[in-house]
């Protein structure tokens, strides 16, 4: 019980720190790797370039724990750290990758969205950090998108929906002795698979514990590619509103699954349907993305946007590992201004979505209104 005390107390408190303090990074994705061994079609990190056939890193290119070192010691204190590939448990070190932000930037949440093919690693590296970063929260993010040989046959991964399933729930076993440890099971909702997701949540609802874990329906976020029409995705969203299988049992669970995630889902459908921003984006401003090489860019879709090629690539090797340093420089002042002025496209990135509604008060007036009437 004091752990845990100590654990929310350090947690509200860097939180609070991020929002007073506009102008500091507090939301940062990293990229640790550019190997995945699914081939998901639907993948919008597909789109990046260092999952790119033609661009891919060699090893040597690769940042080192030392230079994520570095930059940890420029951010802190950094709130939260993502971290993505490629399939991030492919990286021998990401445990030690998030000491080092825990020690040098108080990191004290944690995000890691995988594949959830390789349980037995993952489930002995998640144990690991939640031990030697007591402070810290850990949302392990695992991916099911469709019940058996469906999941297998979209990610390309044979036997991952059963490996995805094991993780699952070794993750929920380390719950009472390590209590900082969070299930997230999301589904990537496209046209190849939205009649089937009211399937996979009564599974999961029998398969798994009623508490300690959330279902997050993530829909598909490629700009420009519009893969699944958005009037269809929000009969889907209503839905799930109405579904009693929707969401686990406990009540932080349901207030996740039910309230949060599904108003960050009404706002992407909703900027889908308009195709514009209808919030204040934080990118570049309270978000920081860095790539396996040192790339350094504001959100994620500005590394492959047509509407953003005009802007040049920067690397954090250039400016010393330190973010404060990148933001000076006049182009990326220009970049900035960009966003700032809302002339991104309709953007649908749920993390950007849910850092700019946390992260900026004047979004927050968004959290109490409903769909728009074209929902």
């Amino acid at each position: 019980m004091i752990a845990e005390a100590r654990r929310l107390l350090a947690f509200g408190m860097r939180f609070v720190e991020g929002i007073l303090h506009p102008g500091r990074i507090s939301f940062l994705v990293l990229f640790v790797t550019d190997r995945c061994n699914a081939q998901c079609p639907y993948c919008f990190n597909t789109f990046l370039p260092h999952l790119s056939p033609s661009t891919r890193q060699d090893a040597a290119s690769l940042l080192s724990l030392d230079e994520y070192a570095r930059i940890a010691g420029n951010l802190n204190p950094l709130f939260q750290v993502v971290l993505s590939g490629g399939e991030p448990f492919l990286r021998d070190d990401v445990d030690a990758i998030v000491e080092t932000f825990y020690e040098r930037a108080g990191t004290r949440l944690f995000s890691i969205p995988t594949n959830g093919s390789l349980p037995d690693r993952a489930a002995r590296k998640l144990e690991r950090m939640a031990a030697s970063c007591p402070l810290a929260t850990f949302n392990l993010i695992v991916s099911l998108d469709a019940l058996g040989s469906k999941h297998d046959a979209l990610r390309r991964l044979p036997g991952g929906f059963e490996k995805a399933l094991s993780l699952c729930r070794a993750a929920l076993k380390l719950r009472p002795s390590r209590g900082n440890v969070n299930l997230v099971v999301t589904t990537a909702v496209s046209d190849d698979n939205l009649g089937e997701v009211g399937a996979l949540q009564s599974f999961l609802r029998r398969a798994l514990p009623p508490k300690g874990w959330h279902h997050n329906i993530q829909y598909d976020q490629r700009l420009g590619s519009r893969r699944a029409d958005v009037s269809r995705l929000q009969e889907k969203a209503r839905d799930g509103k109405t579904n009693p299988d929707g969401a686990p049992g406990g009540l932080w669970e349901r207030f996740v699954s039910r309230w949060y995630v599904r108003r960050i889902n009404d706002i992407i459908l909703d900027q889908l349907a308009q195709d514009r921003m209808i919030y204040r984006c934080v990118g570049g401003r309270k978000i920081g993305v860095v790539m396996p090489d040192g790339g350094a860019y504001p959100c994620e879709p500005f590394v492959f946007e047509p509407d953003y090629r005009r802007f040049p690539r920067r690397n954090l090797r250039d400016f010393g590992y330190d973010f404060k340093r990148l933001r000076r420089e006049p182009g990326y002042l220009r970049m900035m201004e960009f966003i700032e002025q809302g002339r991104c496209r309709a953007c649908p990135w749920s993390c950007a979505a849910t850092a700019s509604m946390s992260y900026e008060w004047r979004n927050w007036p968004l959290w109490l209104r409903g769909p728009a009437a074209s929902s």
